[in-house]
């Protein structure tokens, strides 16, 4: 486990964001082929539909890890 106390450089850095990144990067692709497939496969509205919900996704999944990280500092001490 990576201390904020540990020396800091950059193959630790890396170490530790890789993860976050190659999902993020697999997140975005599938969306947009995702939207492809919506888009010219079923119509418009649907595809207007799809991207309205995964704003949503994204907004429930922020509150989730917001209070997640208040709940954690609370009981940290």
């Amino acid at each position: 486990m990576i201390q904020l106390s540990d020396d800091f450089d950059y193959k630790r850095l890396l170490r530790y964001t890789f993860p976050s990144v190659i999902m993020l990067v697999f997140t975005s692709i599938y969306s947009v082929v995702d939207g492809f497939f919506v888009s010219n496969f079923v119509g418009k509205t649907p595809f207007a539909a799809v991207n309205f919900i995964i704003v949503a996704e994204v907004m429930a999944v922020l509150v989730a890890v917001l209070l997640l990280l208040v709940k954690r500092k609370k009981y940290q001490y």
